[in-house]
């Protein structure tokens, strides 16, 4: 295992074949998820699989509560909130985008997969 920076992976271009990557993006801010997508779509080859663990929104009311621990105290959550990121993933050029909502005792992740083409 190697430690690296999404920002700028220590790889060459088209060198993996998937990349897996779990709850980090409802951890940084928003508008670095364009930069960190087209890093993984730059070390992925043409038919390389990105897959996506994250907290997203939830749509129960009990979602809600998820909110507002973290706009109160988000240290609670260990600073992570909930996020839509399928949309920057299309945007990034990814296609096949799929999203598979899974719900832990009330706590909204996702599982997203796409394919660079």
């Amino acid at each position: 295992m190697k430690r690296g920076d999404a920002y700028r992976l220590d790889y060459p271009d088209d060198c993996f074949d998937v990349l897996v990557n779990n709850y980090m993006f409802d951890l940084i801010p928003e508008h670095d998820f364009a930069t960190i997508l087209a890093e993984f779509k730059r070390v992925l080859r043409s038919g390389g699989r990105l897959l996506l663990v994250i907290m997203t929104k939830g749509s129960g009311w009990f979602n809600a509560l998820w909110e507002f621990v973290y706009k109160i105290r988000p240290f609670r959550l260990g600073g992570c909130r909930g996020v839509e990121v399928a949309p920057y993933i299309r945007d990034a050029g990814f296609v096949q985008v799929r999203r598979l909502y899974v719900n832990q005792l009330n706590f909204p992740s996702e599982v997203i997969s796409a394919i660079k083409p």
